[in-house]
């Protein structure tokens, strides 16, 4: 005997657009006998149940589904339906509706064979943030015909600042992971991709929020209100609810959240205890003679209380993250005269910084602990996804994080344009590697060394076809270790 067993289809739109798709198929045992049945049709479409949940609806989560209100501690809303009698080639549709009656999201889709059986889709926490609070609808529709919907309710405080996650059994020393959103306003997504990293590491967690109309959080204090006073009334906030020892800051920010966590190393280092500075769109340059916010200099909209502290920042474990191919001039990069100098993409900004930050190191003769880290086949938009078990670990990790310091400039030598190389470093230095992009670096002609103390020094003469363009450069030394990849205008 034959018993009939239910062909269960999990469905779901994911973030940026794409789909994934996860199929589970039911087995049934019966008298040791293993069956899977896919029924035909055989009368009109139903939908048997629709249903709304805050966490995946498959499994024993199917028994426990949720009428809300939800809210951001939800990661997401799922809105499932069971039906009865699919016809194969058949489209069905799902579409989430905002309080003011804008369609935020819809998904479709259709299966190659009848079944019994049902699917679901989710919405992001954030996404229900950034179109507002109130009485949201979800519909089903089968070959364009509206089968079921539901209503519900999110809600959002009038003053929310921040997200908080305190792991069981937190070490309060640890100190406190802070992730900062990027100019998409999106708090909740950054601090759903650390809560995971935040338990498995017994840390407490933080996201704070920068309203766009209110903070210009990117440059932190130019205006006001500051965002540094924000962060830290935040952080007191979460000391006194965890206990967390927050003179111990471990942060990542992405985008424009990566600009304001780089001018935040450089005003507050002796706060933070690793970073991760990911794609920012321009930087603050170690430069005394350029006023703040492309240089370091005093700037009359900068608070008297500040002091740009680089020689501390320079001993802060720091990585550097970009896509290779995060190299558009979108509408959304600063294309001004003064963040054009630094290179005309975020790829050619951030190996210049690092290239002026070695240089102060070396000068200061202090510890560089700042890494790179080029992520190959991401551009702005994906890098984030694209890099997260890098930030992990990095995060995770508790060494000092320091490199060989070097730096390059170009000089005017006798015989026209050249590039001078100076570095600290105990281990020798063999050979030059440099080129128009990090994919096209070539060995650069040889050229001495000189070495006095700890330092080399070296000077190459630039071939025509590098000079007046953007410059990429490594150093490979002689046991073949290979140093951060820099560049220069």
């Amino acid at each position: 005997m034959l018993w009939p067993v239910s062909l269960v289809f999990h469905e779901q739109p994911v973030w940026r657009g794409q789909t994934k798709t996860r199929r589970y198929f039911a087995l049934a045992l019966w008298a040791g006998l293993v069956v899977s049945v896919s029924l035909p049709a055989t009368g009109p479409f139903e939908v048997e149940s629709g249903l709304l949940y805050n966490q995946e609806p498959s499994g024993e989560a199917r028994r426990h589904p949720s009428k809300g209100p939800f809210s951001i501690e939800d990661q997401y809303v799922y809105y499932r339906i069971d039906w009865r009698n699919y016809q194969k080639g058949s489209e069905y549709k799902y579409e989430w509706i905002a309080p003011d009656g804008t369609i935020v999201s819809t998904y479709k889709n259709s299966r190659s064979e009848n079944s019994n059986g049902g699917s679901w889709a989710r919405l992001s926490a954030q996404t229900l943030f950034d179109h507002g609070g109130g009485v949201w609808q979800a519909r089903f529709y089968y070959n364009n015909e509206r089968k079921h919907s539901v209503k519900f309710e999110f809600r959002t405080a009038a003053d929310f600042t921040h997200l908080l996650f305190t792991p069981d059994s937190p070490n309060l020393e640890a100190g406190v992971i802070v992730a900062v959103h990027s100019s998409s306003y999106n708090p909740i997504d950054y601090f759903n991709m650390f809560k995971g990293f935040a338990q498995k590491k017994r840390m407490v967690l933080v996201a704070p929020y920068f309203p766009k109309d209110t903070f210009s959080y990117q440059t932190i204090f130019r205006n006001t209100p500051r965002a540094d006073l924000h962060l830290q009334k935040i952080l007191d906030e979460v000391k006194t609810k965890t206990g967390a020892n927050i003179n111990k800051l471990y942060f990542y920010g992405q985008s424009a959240g990566g600009q304001f966590v780089h001018r935040y190393l450089l005003t507050h280092p002796d706060k933070v205890a690793r970073i991760v500075i990911s794609a920012p769109g321009w930087w603050t340059l170690p430069e005394f003679a350029l006023a703040y916010p492309y240089g370091t200099g005093r700037d009359s909209r900068v608070p008297a209380d500040i002091r740009f502290d680089v020689k501390r920042a320079l001993q802060v474990p720091t990585m550097i993250i970009v896509g290779d191919g995060d190299v558009l001039r979108t509408s959304n990069l600063n294309q001004s005269a003064a963040a054009d100098r630094q290179g005309q993409n975020r790829l050619q900004r951030s190996v210049y910084w690092l290239n002026q930050m070695a240089a102060v190191a070396i000068e200061e003769q202090v510890p560089l602990r700042h890494s790179y880290q080029l992520i190959t086949g991401a551009g702005h938009g994906d890098v984030r996804g694209k890099s997260e078990e890098q930030v992990f670990d990095f995060l995770g990790r508790r060494d000092t994080n320091e490199q060989i310091a070097w730096t390059m400039q170009r000089v005017q030598g006798q015989s026209g344009s050249e590039l001078k190389i100076t570095l600290r470093s105990s281990r020798p230095p063999r050979y030059l590697e440099w080129g128009a992009s990090p994919g096209a670096l070539r060995r650069a002609p040889t050229s001495p060394w000189f070495k006095k103390g700890a330092l080399y020094t070296s000077q190459l003469r630039l071939p025509a076809a590098l000079q007046g363009m953007f410059l990429f450069a490594r150093l490979r030394f002689v046991d073949n270790h290979l140093s951060n990849l820099q560049g220069i205008p």
